[in-house]
């Protein structure tokens, strides 16, 4: 036996077979894709979305809400800290004494006295 007679012993074979599988009905006929009530999220899908949106919108609102209140307060420290650094040496003046610096020997917060011309100071 040949290699030639071996292919065509093979081929035969894959002919018969193919004649004799039956072919599949049209109802018999899966599809490839699930219907679109399996795939779409739905209303319950919605309503979760919907409602992360709107605890977004809050959080972005309270935070906005929080980061204005320390900005006003810190502002009211610094100008606090600014008039009693300027009483003190109204005192100092009126004393007599030498004139120092504002705040010399009291501790307090080191850099610029407008918080918008250097880092950011912690209190």
């Amino acid at each position: 036996m040949t290699l030639l007679d071996v292919s065509q012993a093979v081929a035969a074979h894959l002919a018969t077979a193919l004649a004799l599988t039956a072919t599949p009905e049209p109802a018999e006929i899966v599809p490839d894709t699930p219907p679109d009530e399996l795939v779409t999220p739905g209303t319950i899908g919605f309503l979760v979305t919907f409602g992360v949106a709107v605890a977004l919108v809050l959080l972005v609102r309270d935070m906005n809400r929080r980061v204005r209140r320390v900005r006003v307060r810190s502002d009211l420290a610094d100008a606090q800290l600014r008039d009693e650094l300027a009483e003190e040496a109204e005192r100092e003046a009126a004393a007599g004494g030498a004139p120092e610096a504002p705040g010399a020997g009291r501790p307090g917060p080191s850099g610029p006295a407008d918080p918008d011309d250097g880092p950011i100071r912690r209190h």
